[in-house]
């Protein structure tokens, strides 16, 4: 079975977003977010992928889920059917965003990559609930950057 990697930066609150848009500037996360998906494949919502200026991530595959009829996009695998692709895809893959592909894609995740922002910065959209079904594998120290506090969390999913 193959791994199936969540990787999200959440507040306190779990949220991930405001209207689209990262609520924090934290350019060490986003290296990290960099440096973890770019060698692929991605899979990705419209929206993150807009928010990416419509541009693949990283050098590998790179897939959008969206019920939209879109053309073809160069360098992106357009998908219609999440549940569908999470149980015929046979490669590891990361997910990167947003609320409602982390939701579909969760009951397939096998690791989570989270950043954990600390406070509540009002986000609109949000990372699901998952502590139930995953176990915390790892914890890096505090960090600070623009003023705000956050360290990295790798989780498991329970046996």
């Amino acid at each position: 079975m193959p791994d199936v990697k969540l990787i999200a930066a959440i507040d306190d609150k779990n949220g991930i977003a405001i209207g689209q848009k990262l609520p924090w500037k934290l350019p060490s996360d986003f290296k990290y977010f960099q440096d973890k998906i770019k060698e692929g494949p991605v899979v990705m919502g419209w929206n993150t992928f807009a928010s990416n200026g419509f541009k693949p991530y990283g050098q590998g595959e790179n897939i959008v889920i969206t019920r939209r009829d879109t053309e073809a996009i160069p360098g992106v695998w357009i998908v219609h059917d999440a549940q569908q692709f999470f149980e015929t895809y046979k490669k590891d893959v990361w997910v990167a965003g947003g609320g409602q592909i982390f939701k579909e894609a969760l009951p397939y995740a096998t690791h989570l990559y989270l950043t954990r922002v600390k406070g509540d910065f009002n986000s609109d959209i949000f990372f699901p609930e998952f502590e139930e079904n995953f176990k915390l594998a790892d914890k890096q120290p505090d960090q600070t950057e623009n003023g705000i506090l956050f360290h990295y969390e790798i989780w498991e999913r329970k046996n």
